[in-house]
């Protein structure tokens, strides 16, 4: 069984889909982080 050019590219096309929700998840828990961080510091400091 040979690897191809072509099976790389259409591996590389399925899987950019799933860079994009992995960057929109990553934003997300950065936020959601963001979020308990300021929350724990209003509750210690403020």
């Amino acid at each position: 069984m040979e690897i191809t050019d072509k099976d790389i590219l259409a591996t590389k096309i399925d899987l950019a889909p799933i860079k994009v929700e992995l960057l929109v998840v990553k934003w997300m828990l950065g936020v959601v982080l963001a979020g308990i961080v300021s929350l724990i510091l209003k509750a210690f400091f403020v």
